[in-house]
């Protein structure tokens, strides 16, 4: 019985060792048939110089990639003197200095066969092979460094793009399997992985297959990896739908074949085995080998950083991404045609193959000359010098309409990466212990007699003080002493202390609570005739801040409305997750721009700071602001352009310093329509009372021939 054991045993593992070895024959494969561009394939070459050591199955899997080769007979010669290098070096390990010059020996020699001097596309395919052999020798053997996760999730991303970037080679029609394995694998790193790695993962199957359809991969890895892990099924049909059709959306709803049929095919496969799928991308407690699973939020930063390189990787190949769309193209090229060709009567000109016979030059040349027209069409045709102009102008309208899509992509990446980066360096701020102010609430609490183990203060503009190991029955003081007296030393106001029980250990805690409260009130007035307020008046807070908005769009009636409306939400909802106000402003005018129709808003916002009563006021365009302090009024303004007239909005920032008592007025330019306008309130009582009277005189004085609106706030 036990001979039987041993055999099977024996059986069992030799069928490991060849699956071991099956694995290793296939991974060299996908190395050597992964193209970088069509004239290079540095990733088996890269494959073999991670290697120490030469065995069959690395050998049979590079010698079976050869048929796919762009140049097979050098890269022949290249694995062979490769295979003889390190069956020399067999059994002596070589210096890592020698390793690195013949890996850049190498690198070099394989750049020089993509004919670098030949043009632009082969001297930067030869730059890319040069520095892709030795450095995907180095990323290989980081995918086992499993006690070091930064080099580990390096290593598996390696291997992850040359997968995705080799399946591209058998791609047929609307089957485009580097594209299914890219959902595939952004799916598996999301189930059990951290939701940043995810992300990562799905940028980088982007990279490898299509960077039309990077948006939906990050979304997908990021939203599906951040709320798998308590239910996988849930997150997963919510998640992918959202992906796709947002990416659907920002391709205008063109070349949906490829994603759509690949995107269901991975969604397929991937639901039999998702409960099977390893841990491909350990969070670093779990590389370590020890310890719990750090539960922390990932780090906002990285998150910034991620979206800033998304940012640059579409401002640095803007040309690599404007693929031609051959469809798009046709149709231009036909409108251009027919409508010069409408203009003439009884033409007999065969038109229906003018694009067949333009196409070629129209997606390689990106223009037309009269000598390329159809025989027919250049010896018959009276327009043909007008026909040639409109398509060339029509291509031409193309290729800026590309550019611009392109740009303002990179630019949203970009916007977004600032606004992750602002709310990390505020989340950042709040989590920082600040030892000198420590340092003197402990002498404080010293002073007064509190006996305390440590005391911890954080925050720069929200404080809070925790006071460990205090013994309560020891206080010399009233607890609204030592509130004002800390408040006082900390420059905030503080809450009451909380005391904290914990067998027997006592936590005495402050918080920072506002200082100011904002009363507010607000009214709007539509124009004679119109039936809608082209204005937009709207409250709002968030983070102990408060903002006030009035957003007065271009023109009267509906359209204004529109504008102001989407202006006004648009900034709430931006500001609202912690954005800066000039980014989101800037954001705002990028949209505007990006509308086909002319459209502006003027933007006026105050935001209040109710904790320190610091107050800012931000003005594109907008009508002057009045400060009622006492019996004095301030008046003001700037001299600014309204949000999406030019590409670049500039807004002026006015910051004061609020007390209780002071009234700020907002109004819209239907009320201020001279300049020596005043808002003449003797005694402002409740805001409410203050909109009244100033709506009341302003219809008394003048015919309501602009959209009116006024918004006061009572700070107390």
């Amino acid at each position: 019985m036990d001979k039987m054991d041993k055999k099977k045993e024996s059986e069992r593992r030799r069928l490991t060792l060849s699956a071991a070895e099956l694995a290793e024959a296939g991974i060299a494969f996908l190395c050597g048939v992964c193209p970088l561009s069509p004239l290079v394939s540095p990733f088996g070459l890269a494959y073999l110089f991670s290697k120490t050591k030469l065995t069959l199955p690395l050998a049979a899997g590079l010698v079976l990639s050869l048929p796919f080769s762009p140049q097979p007979l050098v890269y022949a010669l290249l694995y062979l003197l490769g295979f003889a290098l390190l069956w020399l070096s067999a059994g002596r390990k070589l210096p890592a200095a020698a390793r690195a010059a013949l890996c850049v020996a190498f690198s070099a020699v394989l750049a020089l066969t993509a004919s670098p001097f030949s043009g632009a596309d082969g001297f930067v395919a030869a730059l890319f092979a040069f520095v892709a052999v030795p450095g995907f020798a180095y990323l290989f053997p980081c995918a086992a460094a499993a006690k070091q996760p930064g080099r580990l999730l390096c290593g598996r991303l390696a291997f992850a793009y040359v997968a995705v970037r080799a399946m591209s080679v058998f791609a047929f029609s609307f089957f485009r399997p580097e594209l299914l394995l890219a959902f595939f694998l952004t799916l598996a790193a999301g189930v059990k992985s951290p939701y940043s790695s995810a992300g990562l993962c799905g940028f980088v199957c982007a990279l490898a297959a299509d960077l039309h359809y990077m948006p939906a991969l990050i979304v997908l890895g990021l939203l599906f990896g951040l709320f798998a892990k308590k239910n996988v099924l849930a997150a997963l049909f919510p998640t992918f739908a959202f992906a796709v059709v947002a990416n659907a959306y920002l391709l205008d709803f063109r070349d949906l074949a490829p994603l759509l049929v690949n995107a269901c095919c991975a969604l397929a496969a991937f639901l039999p085995v998702h409960k099977r799928v390893p841990v491909l991308f350990p969070e670093q407690s779990e590389a370590d080998g020890g310890g719990a699973p750090d539960k922390r939020p990932f780090s906002l930063s990285a998150f910034s950083a991620c979206f800033s390189s998304l940012s640059q990787v579409f401002y640095t190949v803007n040309a690599e991404t404007k693929q031609t769309n051959v469809t798009e193209t046709c149709r231009r090229v036909q409108q251009a045609a027919l409508s010069v060709c409408s203009a003439c009567g009884g033409c007999a000109c065969d038109k229906r193959d003018l694009c067949n016979n333009l196409m070629k030059h129209c997606l390689n040349e990106g223009f037309i000359t009269e000598e390329q027209l159809p025989d027919h069409i250049r010896f018959g045709c009276k327009r043909k010098q007008q026909l040639v102009e409109a398509v060339n102008a029509a291509l031409a309208k193309g290729r800026d309409e590309s550019a611009r899509a392109v740009a303002m992509l990179a630019e949203e990446y970009s916007a977004f990466s600032r606004l992750l980066n602002e709310a990390y360096k505020k989340e950042e701020s709040e989590q920082t212990p600040d030892r000198e102010a420590g340092r003197r609430v402990r002498e404080l609490l010293f002073s007064k007699g509190v006996v305390c183990d440590k005391v911890r203060v954080t925050g720069a503009r929200r404080r809070v003080v925790e006071v460990n190991g205090v013994l309560v029955d020891k206080l010399d003081c009233t607890s609204r002493q030592l509130t004002e007296e800390l408040s006082a030393l900390l420059g905030v106001r503080l809450s009451p202390p909380q005391f904290l029980l914990n067998d027997g250990y006592a936590t005495m805690r402050f918080e920072t609570v506002c200082r100011f409260s904002v009363e507010s009130a607000k009214a709007s007035c539509a124009k004679d005739g119109e039936t809608l307020c082209g204005d937009t008046a709207s409250f709002f807070e968030h983070d102990d801040y408060f903002y006030a908005l009035i957003a007065d769009g271009m023109g009267s009636g509906r359209d204004a409305a529109l504008t102001s409306r989407l202006a006004a939400i648009y900034l709430e909802k931006l500001l609202c997750v912690g954005a800066d106000k000039g980014d989101a402003l800037r954001m705002l005018n990028k949209v505007l721009m990006a509308k086909k129709d002319e459209v502006f808003t003027t933007v006026d916002l105050i935001e209040i700071d109710k904790l320190t009563g610091e107050a800012t006021l931000v003005k594109a365009g907008a009508a002057p602001s009045y400060l009622l302090r006492g019996g004095d009024c301030t008046k003001l303004e700037s001299r600014t352009l309204p949000a999406g007239i030019m590409p670049a909005v500039k807004a002026e920032q006015i910051k004061l310093r609020l007390r209780r008592g002071d009234c700020l007025v907002m109004l819209s330019d239907g009320i201020t329509q001279n300049r020596s306008y005043t808002p003449a309130v003797s005694r402002p009582g409740s805001a409410k009372e203050l909109v009244t009277a100033l709506m009341r005189r302003a219809s008394a004085q003048t015919e309501c021939a602009d959209d009116m609106s006024v918004a006061a706030l009572r700070i107390f």
